[in-house]
């Protein structure tokens, strides 16, 4: 037997045929292209939290833009103007308030009004000294006062106060010696002359709205009225105590546009409806509507570079509204701490947000953010 040979013809290695290798080598080929990768490994999204500002030590109830000058209010001083960047010198109206840091008292470039439990002042808001406040004391005004309506700051202002210094303030009264169902109005007419304030007119308006007793829940001002919501009724009031019902559902009014709109409750379907109107709280049409959400319930509202805004707690939303809809997206508020009392929009494309303490801790204040980064969509972790 020749070994040899069959050792030979064991280790002899068949030629592939040219097609077979021309496929391997094309698979290897496209085996490695950048289609066939797994999915990319998804890059973060980058969070910018808020910043907050250095020179605001304290809470605020309240802040207002008019024109490029910024003016806000705490618990018991006004800074006029409030500054983001440089120390502030707050003028103090303890003296003037009762509960302090109960309420948010409305800002006016005309008036600076501040309440105890039984009288009204009434200042130049560049001035709060005693000397140069206005002192009315309601007994005087209606000897069947009994006490101021009682609204806190989360659940809006405490009183109305129009652009124009005209105030509206809801307290309770008597009638043949019985507590009235609903509120009576002081309403005062005010103006600045030569810097110092004057009233021009005193207004008592004492209607029986409804015949059982209900609370005076929030009163809005804009543009030429207040809107005042009593139980399940919203009533318009003009500048001279004009008065009309606009609806019978709870909702919470805003400037939006060039008009109003209004996000409330149908007292019929239950549904969460937002309207709008123009400048005058008139012609009301429904824009969209969605089925009752709690949440959509507790939001106060404003508009952002012509967007809805909604915001409860420290937790902010935009809202989609149209098509006969509304939506919701939340927004990032890593940074933020405290209550949010308002969102301002600022001329230098930054929003401000007010924050006030929900603990003696602090933390809360003046807080900033571009207002580009303003509208990312709040990042939830997975």
């Amino acid at each position: 037997m020749d070994l040899s040979n069959k050792s030979s013809s064991a280790m002899r290695i068949s030629p592939l045929p040219l097609k077979l290798l021309f496929f391997i080598l094309i698979s290897g080929f496209f085996g490695c292209s950048k289609e066939d990768d797994s999915d990319p490994i998804p890059q973060p999204v980058e969070i910018v939290s808020w910043s907050k500002s250095e020179f605001v030590n304290q809470g605020l109830a309240n802040t207002k833009l008019f024109g490029n000058v910024l003016k806000a209010v705490s618990g018991n001083a006004l800074f006029n103007p409030l500054n983001i960047t440089s120390a502030n010198s707050p003028l103090s109206f303890q003296q003037f308030q009762s509960r302090i840091g109960r309420y948010k008292l409305p800002l006016s470039e005309k008036a600076f009004i501040t309440r105890t439990e039984r009288e009204v002042f009434v200042f130049n808001p560049a001035n709060l000294s005693l000397d140069n406040a206005i002192r009315l004391n309601m007994i005087e005004l209606d000897p069947e006062f009994l006490f101021f309506e009682d609204i806190p700051l989360w659940e809006g202002e405490a009183f109305g106060l129009l652009p124009t210094g005209t105030a509206f303030i809801p307290y309770r009264s008597l009638s043949n010696g019985v507590a009235v169902n609903t509120p009576s109005f002081l309403l005062i007419k005010t103006d600045l002359e030569n810097d110092k304030i004057v009233i021009k007119s005193i207004q008592l308006i004492k209607e029986n709205f409804i015949d059982y007793y209900v609370n005076c829940e929030n009163i809005e001002s804009h543009f030429d009225n207040f809107y005042v919501q009593l139980d399940f009724f919203k009533y318009k009031f003009d500048n001279n105590g004009n008065f009309s019902k606009i609806s019978e559902n709870k909702g919470k009014i805003f400037k939006y546009q060039a008009g109003l709109m209004s996000i409330e409750i149908d007292s019929r379907t239950g549904n969460i409806v937002a309207k709008t109107s123009d400048r005058n709280g008139s012609n009301w049409s429904i824009a969209g509507s969605v089925e009752y959400n709690q949440l959509l319930s507790l939001l106060d509202f404003t508009e952002i570079d012509g967007k809805v805004i909604g915001f409860f707690g420290n937790e902010i939303y935009q809202l989609t509204i149209g098509g006969g809809t509304i939506r919701r997206i939340e927004l990032e508020n890593k940074g933020l701490s405290g209550r949010i009392n308002v969102i301002t929009e600022l001329p230098n494309n930054e929003i401000l947000i007010s924050t006030s303490c929900n603990s003696p801790a602090g933390g809360c204040g003046a807080y900033t953010k571009s207002k580009v980064d303003f509208f990312k969509e709040k990042q939830v972790p997975k």
